[in-house]
């Protein structure tokens, strides 16, 4: 059992570090005379890393259409890297630092003063001193748990972050729908693309719009609950719990003729009692291993940066249909092709939660 619990909490861990090491990076949209060799060059990033973010097998196949995920390379002791931008000249950039423009040069290995927007260079420079916070420090600066490692191990068959399969499979998710606006655009483009989903969506708005998540049945997607409001679970009685949890069962099922087993809580929360709610009502609590952070995106390159990296085999990526008053799902359309076309040149298939997983997905 000590065993199974530190596998839990390192998978959490790796998790949690993926999606660190991916938060700065760029989007590239390869074109018919790319490699990722010629990629690398442009962006002074070796091809491991690139390949290791995008999840690529050797020999590093790309396609052109697809989206390739570059992190920004790293720099050494005394240097910083510098993004090249609009009017930009190498004696513009040196002069900047305290260089000459052959000292620049000569750093960063240039065969000529052509740049492009974009770009990376190297700039030597002092380390500067400052103030580092440490990770003790900033451990110690919240009281905040994270519980649900402590959770799986007590529900191993209850909770999922993936699926354990070693083929190329994903579940796309989407949470807090239905609404009017952009779960029909959402939908549209699945349905172009021929990709089934799961989605999570909240009672009261399936109250409001039954025909979208009506649609959703129709075209082959998996309807989970996201409770009734959207309150955070572990934060109320296990009363509470159930309340948002049942209720919302009974109004997808007065649509659809459908109760679902699969439930993701808002924020990915739950409270010890509160798992024990669910599994007595015999549900599945779903998270997720891929966050693209489309709700904060403020395009589709966001989208793509947060999604990309962590859809590996088996992961369950989580993306949004609906949002918070005046919020805009735009990036998340937009992307959403890109999204399914990477995947899938580079052989992934989408299946719904439940086949991921081997679950059923609603009550008989």
């Amino acid at each position: 059992m000590r065993r199974a619990g530190f596998l839990v909490w390192l998978l959490i861990f790796l998790l949690l570090l993926e999606a660190s090491l991916v938060s700065a990076a760029q989007v590239h949209y390869v074109s018919n005379k790319d490699s990722l060799y010629k990629i690398s060059e442009w962006y002074g990033v070796d091809v491991p890393s690139i390949a290791r973010t995008n999840n690529l097998e050797a020999p590093y196949t790309i396609y052109p259409g697809q989206v390739v995920i570059v992190p920004d390379p790293v720099a050494r002791p005394g240097e910083i890297i510098y993004r090249v931008k609009a009017g930009d000249s190498l004696y513009s950039i040196a002069k900047a630092h305290g260089l000459s423009k052959d000292e620049l040069m000569s750093y960063n290995k240039l065969a000529s003063e052509l740049i492009y927007s974009g770009q990376a260079l190297r700039i030597p420079t002092k380390p500067q001193p400052s103030a580092v916070r440490t990770l003790a420090a900033a451990y110690s600066a919240s009281t905040y748990y994270y519980n649900i490692p402590d959770l799986m191990k007590a529900y191993p068959a209850r909770i999922f972050l993936r699926g354990q399969a070693q083929d190329k499979v994903v579940a796309l998710t989407f949470d807090d729908g239905p609404d009017p606006v952009f779960t029909p655009q959402i939908l549209d483009v699945l349905a172009y693309h021929g990709v089934p989903a799961t989605f999570f969506v909240r009672g009261d708005r399936v109250a409001q719009y039954p025909q979208v998540v009506q649609r959703m049945i129709q075209e082959g997607h998996v309807v989970g609950g996201h409770s009734w409001s959207h309150p955070n679970l572990r934060s109320l009685s296990a009363d509470r719990i159930r309340w948002q949890v049942e209720n919302t069962a009974k109004e997808i099922k007065k649509w659809t003729g459908l109760e679902p087993k699969l439930m993701r809580p808002p924020y990915g929360e739950m409270s010890e009692e509160g798992m024990a709610e669910l599994a007595s009502m015999d549900n599945y609590l779903i998270n997720w291993s891929a966050d693209s952070n489309d709700w904060q995106a403020k395009g589709r390159d966001d989208v793509l940066i947060g999604a990309i990296p962590g859809s590996k085999p088996g992961a369950i990526v989580l993306m949004h249909s609906a949002g918070g008053v005046g919020q805009s799902l735009q990036p998340t359309i937009d992307a959403l092709p890109y999204f399914i076309y990477t995947l899938r040149v580079q052989g992934y298939k989408f299946v719904t939660v439940d086949k991921l997983l081997g679950t059923p997905a609603y009550k008989s």
